[in-house]
């Protein structure tokens, strides 16, 4: 089975699926509902999973599995600490069966792999522990034995692995029956994909590559659509190779990771083009140079605009295949036919942007309102962090692909897009738009130009990263508060200030708002988790101010316009990325860091182990601003 085949069952019947929970929840029966989020689960949908659980709870707020499901969404999407919060009082409130417990034990593992506390690791194994004494399963009992195994209690991991071997006892007498050999046996089927997968584990942890291979190979048979199963056996069996590796080899055959490709190419040319770039008459030869490309890389996920031409080429041909397809765009869909597909696409556009946009896992769109060059880059950039974040979902590998002539062309154009992907380490292949000339090229680094110098330099937009917080318990102050706020809390934010080692590009305030701008998400992070830190660290009380005196902080990234307040006479940064990025602030928990998905895709393009960005759902924006996807920010720290 190629895993480009895997793919194919689970896409638009998943979508619709969640989709209905989400309008009629309280109409389909809630064991319907469960069973639909596990299918998403297991495909690697885990932020559909997510707010579909969101929902379902709503109406059957005392169901433990919802909250078990909606965990592992989170968990799996990144979001370590909200799982661990939902389980531990999960928990605490008399769920404590093998389930809840395991499932709360993989939070404080992912917790330890975001940190690197010990601590965590240990808590992690030792509630495996406890709930494999409940029932001895095999599912708590193989992960507490990994975990044995990486905390140095070796011959612990070795008992635990032996008793989880013994418990798929007629598996085992199948793999001798069997003589050890890989069959194409369709294999017991009273049995699943976990089940396999689970021997295989055991069996790196006993180093019986025999039987790794055997289990490993009848697990991938019955993994069709399985993309988030797959990547969670991938990353426990890391784990025990972190200890030792001789059948890493072996794991990389059986779990190869799915391919994702982040895509940008060339319009049709309009007909008085000249010369012509791409032709119309390219299209058919075009199209079959990007299939057979995604079909040679066995490509599953695909990341594009949609633009008349090879943008919507590249999303037809994912879809030919079977694969998933995410589209980001730099404004509002009426708007950007209106611009970038209407009068290049010929008489069926609208309908194919439709049908494109309709078949979509994900349409993000970045602004409200049509921007200049700078909108177009910033959407390429933005592109490829999702890309980069989805890959680290399903333990996948990023690549670029172009329909691109090789010019320079416009900064916000193909050109500029593909040159920020080379610069950032993402390799690129490229087709090339005119008939005749039918090469995958790889491009190098020394093809691409510098069109975000080029871009910041001249445009009255720049990609900033904004900063928006407030004062949290402001308005109940006394009149006799206010000196002591100013001077020990706004006396603070000077203190973090004179402490970057990146000062602000604009710093505004007004009584218990803070509206800061940077010229990096990175120097924002920085400058927002020092000022959290030390507003959650302070006691206020002994200043004189109330105790829980506290500090929301948002962030945002996207273009801005500088200006030069005619009011003030001092620079600054407004448009309508500054509106979405206030819009946020209202929104966050008192000393939390919460960040748009622009941001964190930003943060993830930048290839920064420091800071971890953290989904925590699909919230509504203030003043009726939107839905959006949102994530909290955090440290990384090493203990």
């Amino acid at each position: 089975m190629t895993l480009m085949a895997a793919s194919k069952p689970v896409r638009r019947e998943l979508y619709d699926q969640i989709a209905a929970i989400s309008l009629e929840a309280n109409k389909i029966p809630v064991a319907e509902a469960l069973k639909r989020i596990e299918n998403c689960l297991a495909a690697g949908e885990y932020l559909l999973a997510s707010n579909a659980c969101e929902r379902l709870a709503a109406t059957a707020p005392d169901n433990p599995r919802i909250v078990q499901l909606w965990s592992l969404s989170l968990a799996r999407s990144g979001a370590a600490h909200r799982a661990n919060v939902m389980l531990e009082k999960l928990v605490a409130g008399g769920h404590a069966d093998e389930e809840s417990l395991g499932l709360l034990a993989r939070s404080y593992k992912d917790l330890w792999q975001q940190t690197g506390a010990r601590a965590r690791l240990l808590q992690a194994r030792d509630t495996y522990l406890k709930a494999y004494a409940l029932t001895h399963g095999a599912w708590s009992g193989i992960n507490a034995a990994t975990l044995a195994l990486v905390s140095g209690e070796t011959e612990q991991s070795k008992q635990l692995a032996t008793a989880v071997l013994a418990t798929l006892a007629p598996l085992m007498d199948e793999f001798a029956a069997e003589n050890g050999r890989p069959t194409d046996a369709p294999g017991n089927p009273a049995y699943g994909y976990w089940d396999y997968a689970t021997i295989g584990e055991a069996a790196l942890i006993l180093e019986r590559h025999d039987l790794v291979g055997w289990a490993y190979s009848r697990a991938i048979r019955l993994s069709e659509g399985q993309l988030g199963n797959r990547a969670s056996s991938l990353r426990n069996a890391e784990l025990v190779l972190s200890v030792h590796g001789g059948a890493r080899q072996m794991v990389a055959e059986y779990f190869p990771s799915p391919h994702l490709v982040v895509f940008s190419g060339h319009m049709f040319d309009m007909p008085d083009r000249q010369p012509p770039r791409f032709p119309r008459e390219a299209e058919a030869a075009v199209y079959q140079r990007i299939l057979a490309a995604l079909t040679k890389w066995q490509v599953q996920i695909g990341f594009s605009a949609a633009a008349g031409g090879a943008d919507i080429l590249f999303l037809e041909a994912m879809k030919e295949l079977g694969g998933e397809t995410n589209i980001v765009l730099p404004h509002p869909p009426e708007m950007f036919f209106a611009t970038s597909v209407g009068a290049s696409q010929g008489a069926d556009g609208l309908q194919r942007f439709e049908r494109v946009l309709s078949d979509a896992r994900q349409v993000t769109v970045l602004s409200d309102s049509i921007g200049d060059e700078v909108s177009y880059y910033f959407g390429g950039v933005v592109m490829a962090g999702l890309a980069k974040l989805r890959a680290t979902q399903v333990c996948g590998k990023l690549r670029g692909l172009t329909v691109w002539d090789l010019a320079a062309g416009g900064v916000g154009g193909t050109g500029g897009t593909v040159s920020d992907w080379l610069r950032r380490d993402i390799p690129v292949d490229r087709i090339s738009p005119m008939l005749g000339e039918d090469d995958l090229l790889a491009l190098t680094l020394a093809q691409s130009f510098d069109a975000a110098e080029t871009l910041l330099k001249t445009s009255p937009q720049k990609i900033i990263a904004m900063l928006f917080a407030d004062a949290v318990g402001f308005s109940k102050l006394s009149e006799a508060q206010i000196p002591a706020f100013v001077e020990r809390f706004l006396g603070g934010v000077r203190a973090v200030m004179n402490r970057q080692a990146h000062a602000p590009l604009t710093v505004n305030t007004w009584g218990d708002g803070l509206y800061f701008t940077f010229d990096s998400v990175i120097h924002a992070n920085d400058f927002s988790l020092d000022l959290s830190e030390l507003v959650n660290a302070t006691r206020w009380q002994d200043y004189g101010l109330p105790p829980d005196l506290n500090l929301r902080v948002a962030l945002h990234a996207g273009p801005a316009f500088a200006i030069l307040d005619p009011v003030t006479q001092k620079p600054g940064f407004t448009g309508t990325h500054v509106s979405r990025a206030a819009r946020i602030e209202p929104v966050t928990p008192p000393g939390s860091v919460y960040c748009s998905e622009a941001h964190a895709a930003l943060v993830a393009q930048e290839n920064n182990d420091a800071f971890h960005c953290e989904f925590v759902g699909n919230m509504p924006y203030a003043k009726n601003y939107g839905v959006f996807p949102t994530y909290s920010l955090t440290r990384r720290r090493v203990r």
